[in-house]
């Protein structure tokens, strides 16, 4: 419809109805006669309408929930008006929980639009700046004309309001238009300080000093309000009520709140509008007629020809329509379930278990030891408690010190969800005992202090996450954060676990550092570096995967405090080694570069890596930089390339990268980890070694000129058992070793163990068929002074 401009509302204005039912009337309140004649000549009376009604009432319906809906016209209290007055049901159909029977709350809405000559806004007695047309009635109450009105008379079709043989597609109309809000409660509170949900009717409080609620049920629409020094029990209880309060001890040390708060009720509320209009259009009726032709001179005519008549029939209109659904556009819509609100939970025992669901939003205090969350808690700090676009901001949205101020033991099996900070211990006198999370607690920011932790579930924070804590543990357990993770701890151990921060990790570790070893599963991410400012004494982490993320054309800084041991595979063990460490360009573009730095606390440090994964860097000797004072030691490599020959021989990654940054890029090749280890056959045992090492094409460890890449066995060395010399002449040395069977050795001496020449003395077979101990005897060399042996695998 066309809106002229009024208050900034100018334009075609367009509603839509979400889920539309309806019913329909249309009725013919004028007709006339006329005479029609046919091509034969023969003349008859027909009556044909003047003035047709249509009216239309559609309703919006909302889609969840078990409503019901219907349609009624009523006649104008004028006897000379043709339109009805519209009448509209909308009803939700639920059980009464304290009766067990069938429950109804409905909704009515009258419009005289079209049927009386109401017309103006009326004003509302509370606020004079809420205006309704008159032509509306919205109620509770069944009204008169839904009582005895009648249903429609017609079928909806798609040209109801317009046809092709209408006059025109614009028209001049009557209309109006309403929106309000229903509100399941008689009367809210004015927004006073004073004006809180104890003052809403409807109300239901019980003040006891014991109390045992079992398979007790409350129905209440205000507020239920609970207050016991002792309560004995509430299984099986029944809490049908949107506003919940409650005040509850136990003189014996342990309560269980448990069937007192569901999360939702069923409750008609919510906000509705309407729009009807009344215009008239005309339609063209072309009624076949024949006429005489005025070239046929015979009397009578013989010929005719046609000669239609044109019949205006007069159309008015009335449509209605009633958006109870939520609009795509605008939101609203009546609800068939409200939240439930608990505007205080005060618990005073030594042990408090709460197996509930409570979303809570004025006041929160646990007085005890012991709290144990197995349902949930939703803290809020905004809530609306009356009907006017006003809000009351009540601050409850953190968890601090004074909200349990004894507290010693924090477990949490269910989800703790707190808009701003979660202190845990950290704003008291004295830290937690114990704070165990094998649930969710999703909070702004969260500071943990606690002799022990123990996180098992999810620790999800849009800001910071610190933990302080004398022995901790991140066992199955997520650590989600869009700020720094910060560990203060003594003894830490990882196992299972995720940490995923948008900023940096930090490690401050005193005793113990470790994890669960090679099959531990940990996988860190960060994307601001990491830190160990720190080496703890013990531990290392070879079962964990950190992922470093840089952002486009940033510099992500890494401090780490490990000793450096050289080219040693001892600087693998209990020097915070790491599994895997994966350096990730935050854009893939070569045009965003990032640069990630590493460097040591300014003395001689080293990062010890089982796997160092430089595959996602397109340009890694500009993109990576080590500071003098650091050596990143690695037993795998990966790169995003193949690594360019040496003397036409293909290199390991790992021998292409040894050496590179000044030498602080080293290889350890004696060191075979949970991701840089293969096993192999030497001496017909099985044995780990490094992989690269392994797979060289330019490295024998035997010596038996073959390259260990093309080596079968590249690490068979003769295993020296024994070594003696025959005391009877002639002077002999016996040599004993364990040998493989069918292969090849040979025996040689030098008489310099410093500056060798070695010569070869002996060849020995092991014929046998299986492995074992071979001895054999060598004649010493007249006259000689000292004499040094050594046995080989014979070359092919």
């Amino acid at each position: 419809h066309l809106v002229f401009p009024f208050v900034g509302i100018s334009g075609f204005q367009f509603v839509t109805l979400e889920n539309p039912v309806g019913d329909f009337y249309t009725n013919t309140t004028a007709t006339t006669n006329i005479s029609v004649t046919n091509m034969m000549g023969s003349v008859t009376i027909t009556n044909v309408p003047l003035t047709n009604i249509v009216q239309a009432a559609f309703i919006g319906l909302p889609t969840t929930g078990d409503f019901s809906w219907g349609v009624r016209f009523f006649p104008s209290s004028n006897p000379r008006n043709p339109f009805n007055t519209v009448s509209l049901a909308v009803a939700l159909n639920t059980t009464n929980g304290v009766t067990a029977g069938p429950d109804q709350a409905t909704l009515f809405l009258v419009d005289t639009l079209a049927s009386e000559t109401n017309r103006g806004l009326l004003t509302n007695f509370i606020s004079v700046y809420d205006l309704r047309p008159a032509n509306y009635v919205l109620e509770r109450a069944e009204p008169f004309e839904y009582s005895f009105g009648f249903p429609g008379n017609a079928q909806f079709s798609t040209d109801l309001f317009y046809k092709p043989d209408y006059a025109s597609n614009l028209v001049t109309n009557e209309y109006a238009a309403y929106s309000a809000f229903v509100d399941n409660i008689a009367s809210r509170p004015p927004t006073i300080p004073a004006g809180t949900v104890t003052n809403l009717p409807g109300r239901i409080e019980v003040f006891a000093d014991s109390l045992d609620l079992s398979r007790t049920r409350f129905r209440a629409e205000g507020l239920l309000n609970i207050k016991a020094r002792h309560l004995v029990s509430s299984a099986n209880t029944l809490v049908d009520c949107e506003n919940l309060s409650y005040t509850l001890g136990s003189t014996n040390g342990n309560l269980k709140i448990e069937n007192l708060a569901k999360e939702l009720v069923a409750r008609l509320s919510g906000t509705n509008s309407v729009w009807s209009g009344l215009w008239t259009n005309q339609q063209n009726m072309i009624i076949e007629n024949w006429a005489p032709d005025p070239k046929d001179t015979n009397v009578p005519p013989t010929t005719f020809i046609p000669a239609n008549i044109t019949n205006v029939v007069e159309v008015r209109i009335h449509a209605l329509l009633w958006q109870t659904a939520t609009d795509r556009n605008f939101g609203g819509g009546i609800l068939s379930q409200l939240p439930v609100i608990v505007n205080e939970l005060v618990t005073h025992s030594t042990n408090t278990v709460l197996n509930d669901n409570m979303t809570i939003v004025q006041g929160l205090l646990i007085d005890g030891q012991s709290f144990t969350l197995n349902g949930g808690i939703t803290l809020s700090n905004t809530f609306f408690v009356n009907t006017h676009g006003d809000t009351v901001v009540i601050s409850i949205d953190s968890w601090i010190g004074t909200n349990a101020p004894n507290l010693k033991f924090f477990t949490n099996t269910g989800t703790f969800k707190i808009p701003s900070e979660g202190h845990f211990g950290d704003d008291l006198p004295t830290p937690y005992t114990a704070f165990v999370n094998n649930g969710t607690i999703d909070a702004y920011g969260q500071k943990i202090r606690s002799d022990y932790c123990g996180i098992g579930g999810h620790n999800i924070t849009a800001g910071g996450l610190e933990i302080l804590t004398r022995s901790g543990k991140v066992e199955g357990g997520t650590l989600t954060s869009g700020g720094d993770v910060q560990f203060y701890v003594n003894d830490l151990k990882f196992n299972r676990a995720t940490i995923a921060t948008s900023s940096r990790l930090d490690l401050t570790v005193t005793n113990s550092l470790f994890d669960a070893g090679g099959g531990s599963g940990n996988a860190f991410t960060c994307t601001d570096g990491f830190r160990l400012l720190r080496k703890p004494p013990i531990g290392d982490l070879l079962g964990t995967s950190v992922e470093t993320v840089a952002p486009p054309f940033a510099e992500v800084d890494h401090l780490w405090a490990g000793a450096d041991r050289g080219l040693d595979k001892a600087g693998f063990l209990n020097n915070t080694a790491l599994g895997k460490l994966v350096l990730t360009p935050g854009n893939l573009e070569a045009d965003f570069p990032p640069l990630f730095f590493f460097a040591g606390l300014g003395g001689s440090n080293a990062l010890y890596v089982d796997l160092l994964d430089l595959s996602k860097l397109l340009d890694y000797q500009n993109e990576l930089q080590i500071n003098p004072d650091l050596v990143i030691y690695f037993a795998a490599a990966k790169l995003g390339f193949t690594p360019p020959p040496t003397n036409g021989v293909p290199q390991q990654p790992e021998e292409y990268l040894d050496g590179q940054f000044e030498g602080r890029l080293r290889w350890v090749r004696d060191f075979a980890g949970p991701n840089s280890s293969v096993a192999v056959v030497s001496n017909g045992v099985s044995i780990l070694v490094n992989r690269a090492l392994r797979n060289s094409l330019i490295i024998d460890s035997d010596g038996d000129g073959i390259p260990n890449g093309l080596d079968f066995f590249p690490f068979d060395n003769a295993l020296v058992a024994k070594l003696a010399v025959a005391k009877q002449p002639p002077l002999n040395a016996v040599l004993s070793w364990n040998a493989m069977a069918g292969r090849v050795y040979s025996v040689q001496a030098s008489t310099n163990s410093i500056s060798p020449n070695w010569q070869t003395v002996l060849y020995y077979t092991n014929s046998a068929n299986t492995n074992g101990t071979v001895t054999v005897q060598i004649p010493v060399p007249p006259g000689s002074f000292r004499q040094f042996y050594r046995v080989g695998t014979a070359a092919n």
